[in-house]
């Protein structure tokens, strides 16, 4: 990255480590949608705006833009935590699994492994290299660990398709 956008790089890691949270745990949100519950969306989102307002007034004037995705980060996360709390106190379901667990084993395993390798050409081009050969191998590893069952079925069925034996 060119010296005048790293200061971008923690800002930008920090909101895309909150969207992955947000994600991990988005599945959340459509189980109370449908119950009767529905309601108390709106009320963690109120709290939500809130919190983001409260943190953004206290770490913007300390760390300017960097404050910012930080207060985003904590907004979201203690939101997306609020949410999976719910659901498992109040609807007794969890919505995790051993599988998860492994999952993300293999994700930070990939993540400290490809992190600090660059590859010697074109940024654009090593980001896409990097980005397919960190596909192939999260596909490959949560394949042969068979941590999804309906994955390795797709996979199967695809790989069948192809008329390839493995």
């Amino acid at each position: 990255v060119p010296e005048e956008y790293r200061g971008g790089v923690p800002v930008v890691f920090m909101i895309g480590l909150s969207k992955y949270f947000d994600l991990i745990l988005g599945n959340n949100n459509a189980i109370i949608f449908n119950t009767k519950y529905y309601r108390t969306v709106l009320f963690l989102g109120l709290g939500l705006v809130v919190l983001t307002f409260v943190l953004n007034i206290i770490f913007i004037p300390i760390y300017g833009i960097t404050g910012s995705a930080f207060a985003t980060l904590l907004s979201i996360t203690a939101y997306s935590l609020a949410k999976l709390l719910f659901v498992v106190k109040k609807l007794h379901l969890y919505p995790f699994t051993k599988q998860n667990l492994y999952s993300l084993l293999v994700t930070t395993v990939l993540f400290l492994l490809f992190y600090f390798w660059e590859f010697p050409v074109y940024p654009l081009i090593g980001i896409a290299l990097k980005s397919v050969i960190v596909t192939v191998f999260y596909v490959y590893l949560n394949y042969k660990f068979a941590i999804s069952k309906e994955i390795n079925q797709v996979i199967n069925k695809f790989i069948g398709k192809l008329g390839i034996k493995i």
